[in-house]
């Protein structure tokens, strides 16, 4: 037996050493002793994982803070959709305004349409006017309304040819607002905050967004004519 093995033991040596006279045969040594490593790493980490305790799998913390959410709570949600237009930003908007703005104004009187969009600084207003007779350039401050011409300014008297002026000036419909009882429109699927009120004339839609006023509307209840103001830029 111990004769066998010695025969065994130098056939094993006698083929390592034909496998070491060439480069291939080297190369093979190699593969077999990165195989034998891989083998024993793995044993050896099937053992250790089998040996390592179970109970120590964490347990959640209660007094541990808790991720924050996403999710709203319902509560506030509810108060979100209860809330109202509040004076202070109706006042905190009204001061923006008296600084600098541009403005698109659009206003329906049943067929007719009309839009002005300019910019108005504290000392002037400037901006064109679309409607049914063309477009014209115009130009606004204290010493009156002018029609402004590649060559000419002239004045004139008819550029809102019989139009509510209020209603074209948000300082004006922001008085209004003050007096009235504003809520959320509820009706509305915005992702920012539309409020609305209504007296005996008109149905008023406030859209916001940042917590500021970016656009009024004034709807008529006989539906004979819409007021549609919409501002960007304000200078704050």
């Amino acid at each position: 037996m111990k004769e066998k093995k010695i025969k065994k033991e130098s056939a094993l040596k006698k083929k390592i050493k034909e496998l070491k006279k060439t480069s291939r045969g080297k190369a093979i040594l190699r593969l077999i002793k990165w195989c034998i490593f891989f083998l024993v790493l793995f044993i050896f980490l099937a053992i250790a994982s089998l040996t390592q305790p179970k109970n120590n799998i964490h347990k959640p913390n209660l007094n541990e803070p808790k991720e924050p959410s996403n999710e709203v709570p319902k509560e506030e949600v509810d108060n979100w959709n209860n809330e109202t237009l509040t004076i202070e930003t109706i006042n905190r908007f009204q001061n923006y305004l008296s600084n600098k703005y541009d403005y698109k104004y659009e206003v329906t009187i049943k067929t007719e349409k009309y839009i002005y969009s300019g910019t108005k600084t504290k000392i002037e207003n400037t901006g064109y006017k679309e409607s049914s007779t063309g477009i014209i350039k115009y130009s606004i401050d204290n010493t009156g309304t002018y029609m402004e011409t590649t060559t000419d300014r002239v004045i004139i008297d008819n550029l809102y040819e019989g139009l509510e002026e209020g209603y074209l000036d948000p300082i004006y419909i922001l008085n209004i607002l003050k007096v009235l009882q504003i809520s959320r429109d509820l009706e509305c699927d915005c992702i920012e905050p539309v409020y609305k009120a209504n007296d005996s004339k008109n149905i008023y839609s406030i859209i916001t967004s940042n917590k500021n006023i970016t656009g009024i509307n004034i709807t008529a209840l006989d539906f004979s004519y819409k007021y549609n103001l919409d501002f960007e830029n304000i200078i704050e």
